[in-house]
């Protein structure tokens, strides 16, 4: 049986296009020429997109904007020399079976008293404490 398509010879074969993914920033700079009254036409050629990426970018416009404002902005990420976040890590057991038997949860951390619980009474807690 002969197959319908010819399989690409290494001579003639050309590297796949690499996809290219527009940032944030670059879907707002569209979204605000579009705002302004140019076409989508004209953005896909000045921006070297299809019209298609264009006009998907401009149905999701509430969205990309809802992102850009709740998102922090970079001068909030900086940290205070000096200062070095916690890595600290809880490890939570569950147990439970098919019949619906639960067992109470246990936490377990390396520290006997942790910050995040200052002034809390542990023996209230809905867990075994370790």
């Amino acid at each position: 049986m002969v197959p319908k398509c010819k399989a690409p010879t290494s001579s003639g074969a050309q590297p796949k296009k690499q996809r290219c993914i527009p940032t944030l920033e670059e879907k707002l700079v569209v979204l605000n020429l579009l705002r302004d009254g140019m076409s989508i036409a004209n953005v896909a050629h000045k921006y070297s997109r299809n019209e298609s990426s264009i006009h998907a970018i401009k149905i999701r416009e509430t969205e990309i904007r809802q992102v850009v404002a709740s998102s922090v902005p970079v001068t909030a990420k900086v940290t205070t020399p000096g200062f070095k976040a916690a890595k600290d890590s809880v490890t939570v057991l569950l147990c439970g079976n098919v019949a619906g038997h639960l067992i109470k949860p246990s936490l377990l951390y390396r520290a006997a008293n942790p910050r995040a619980l200052k002034g809390k009474n542990k023996n209230l807690l809905p867990v075994f404490w370790q």
